[in-house]
């Protein structure tokens, strides 16, 4: 299911990628900048009870994460110039995105099945609407996106983009887009991640949390 950049995303495509969406040079230029970052364990968001949820460490997932508070001006500008060429699919990107975060996994690393929606119905800026994936450096063995109700893997390959949809028709959380990051075999993954949310919100209002 793979489509180019071409037109508005639509409720059709529910898991979309495109190869050599950045080149392999740019790839790299990213990396480089990303070493200056500030990295720390990933976390999970979890139900803490009476429809809570918090950022905790866990071992469903074994990653280390940075994110664009932590971006250096060269990588803020490579990211602006993704943000302008995904707008011209997914024009809700310049408005409706969360902060940009970058996640690594070494041998072994891996992020268990989940699902990426209906967890911010009562949030401002509303649920997720969309995940936007970029593969930078991709392991020399495992590590595919896995979705198992859809039966499709995911290769990280890298400069490839992935898209797909987290909601239902209804806006509820959809179930079949239940995911996994496999774990590495041999070699390292690096990844560019953000979502899109139902309404308008501030990037810089996502800097304040954990």
């Amino acid at each position: 299911m793979r489509a180019a950049l071409t037109a508005p995303l639509t409720g059709d495509d529910r898991l979309v990628w495109l190869d050599g969406f950045l080149r392999r040079d740019q790839c790299d230029a990213i990396l480089s900048e990303l070493e200056f970052a500030y990295w720390s364990r990933s976390k999970l968001y979890v139900e803490t009870g009476e429809g809570r949820y918090e950022h905790l460490l866990g071992e469903k997932r074994d990653s280390m994460t940075t994110s664009e508070r932590w971006f250096s001006g060269p990588l803020r500008r490579a990211i602006a110039a993704i943000d302008r060429r995904l707008a011209r699919r997914l024009p809700q990107v310049l408005t409706h995105r969360e902060e940009w975060q970058a996640t690594r996994y070494r041998k072994g690393g891996r992020f268990g099945y989940h699902a990426d929606g209906g967890y911010f119905a009562g949030e401002p800026a509303g649920e997720r609407t969309h995940t936007i994936l970029i593969y930078l450096e991709a392991p020399r063995r495992g590590g595919v996106t896995r979705f198992p109700r859809l039966d499709i893997d995911v290769r990280s390959v890298a400069g490839r983009l992935a898209i797909w949809t987290n909601l239902t028709a209804d806006g509820a959380g959809d179930a079949e887009m239940v995911h996994a990051g496999m774990p590495v075999s041999e070699g390292r993954k690096t990844t560019l991640v953000t979502w899109l949310r139902e309404r308008e919100c501030s990037k810089a209002s996502w800097r304040k949390r954990p």
